[in-house]
């Protein structure tokens, strides 16, 4: 029964994820001082450098001399919680098939490496810290997750809020070639007005047999630059009336495509609930 018991708890798995679970068990890795009785972890989220970062931050912890970086070695180490005693961890991230990657844990007790059949108080201990350690990256992961997807919720805001004021600029844009149009009207009917005054003058002039030829030619002058004034205003209601078309026409574009970041909006507001921050009710 107890050989039973041993194998059956050989192979440990510590449920964080229901579709890919921490997987702790016992094997001979291969360390810089030989192939050692490790721990081994598989890592479901987070990548290579941030395992890494994590352990260095955890052994800060442990009270011993720490060197290393592709293997953390903790030189002895007298707060592992592991046991009272100093001890040399050996730590080391292993790539495996598909990119995934493991996490890999060796104990020198002084004289023999920890394992589960000779030291199994120790062990669970040592089980029990790389079982938090990986949750930590697990939910460090999911943070830098929620952060990166949270940014991109923050980029579909503001293009959001860039629509909102193309509109108001647009809408201001039409009101302001209204009032040029309003006052460009009154402009009209005010030169229509010293049109009909100078055309009176020139035919007063006319009626008069001693009429100073060049008085009727600067009044002749008047007439023609009102009447080219005149055109010119009616070029610019026509120019305002047609800038206030295409900006209505702006608008109906610019409406569409607020209604369709909005959507863009909540899609991502919603994947980012219940998608992302969701995997934190799994970290147990």
């Amino acid at each position: 029964m107890k050989n039973i018991i041993t194998l059956f708890t050989l192979f440990i798995t510590i449920s964080i994820f229901a579709q890919d679970p921490i997987k702790i068990e016992e094997r001979k890795e291969n360390f810089s001082v030989g192939m050692q009785n490790s721990l081994v972890a598989n890592v479901p989220l987070g990548n290579e450098e941030l395992t890494m970062n994590v352990v260095k931050d955890v052994v800060k912890k442990y009270k011993g001399k720490v060197n290393g970086k592709e293997e953390i070695f903790v030189e002895q180490a007298t707060k592992s919680n592991i046991t009272d005693k100093a001890v040399d961890v050996y730590i080391k991230v292993i790539t495996v098939a598909g990119g995934k990657i493991e996490l890999a844990v060796a104990v020198n007790l002084g004289g023999s490496y920890l394992n589960k059949a000779d030291h199994p108080d120790m062990y669970r201990n040592a089980e029990k810290q790389l079982y938090e350690i990986v949750k930590r990256i697990a939910t460090e992961a999911v943070d830098m997750e929620v952060k990166e997807e949270e940014k991109k919720l923050k980029d579909l805001e503001k293009d959001l809020d860039n629509l909102v004021k193309d509109k108001e600029k647009l809408e201001k844009d039409i009101e302001k070639n209204k009032e040029d149009i309003a006052n460009n009207k009154n402009e009209i009917k005010l030169n229509e007005a010293s049109q009909e005054g100078t055309k009176k003058e020139i035919e007063t002039l006319h009626g008069h047999e001693n009429t100073d030829a060049d008085a009727l030619k600067e009044k002749n002058r008047e007439l023609e630059k009102l009447v080219k004034d005149k055109e010119k205003l009616e070029k610019k209601i026509e120019k305002a009336e047609e800038d206030i078309q295409k900006a209505k026409d702006d608008i109906k574009v610019n409406e569409g495509a607020q209604e369709e970041k909005k959507k863009e909006i909540e899609t991502q507001k919603k994947h980012i609930e219940e998608n992302v921050k969701s995997k934190y009710a799994n970290i147990k």
